[in-house]
C-alpha cells in the first residue's frame, strides 16, 4: 500500500461511515426513559418482536443496552433487521397499589 493509500484510507473510512444511516447520534434504548415525554429522540437497534394492528403495529427495538417498543402507523419493518427510528417519547401511567408501573414507548415519526 502506498503512502497515499494509506493517506487517503481515513477520509474514505469517515465518508462510508458518515453515510451509512446507522451512523450517527443516536439515543441508547437505556436511556430513552430518561427523556422528557414528548421529546423526540433518534434510536437504532434490531428489529425483534412485532405486534400487528388493523392499522400500523408495534415493534421492538433491541440494541446492546436494552430495548423499547415503537408505535408505528407504517407497516412493520421485517423482523431481525437493523433500524434506525426516530420517535416521541410517550409515558403511559399505570397505577397499581400505589406503585407507578407505567411504559415508556415511542411513537414513530420517521424511519429511513
Amino acid at each position: 500500500m502506498s503512502i497515499r493509500q494509506l493517506l487517503l484510507f481515513p477520509l474514505v473510512l469517515g465518508s462510508a461511515i458518515a453515510c451509512n444511516p446507522l451512523s450517527g447520534d443516536f439515543t441508547p434504548l437505556t436511556e430513552v426513559p430518561n427523556q422528557s415525554p414528548g421529546t423526540s429522540v433518534t434510536v437504532r437497534g434490531n428489529v425483534e418482536q412485532k405486534a400487528p394492528f388493523l392499522t400500523g403495529g408495534a415493534y421492538q427495538l433491541q440494541d446492546e443496552s436494552g430495548s423499547i417498543w415503537v408505535f408505528t402507523e407504517q407497516a412493520l419493518p421485517e423482523s431481525g433487521r437493523p433500524l434506525s427510528v426516530t420517535g416521541k417519547v410517550i409515558y403511559e401511567p399505570l397505577e397499581l397499589d400505589g406503585l407507578d408501573l407505567g411504559e415508556v414507548y415511542l411513537q414513530e415519526l420517521e424511519r429511513p
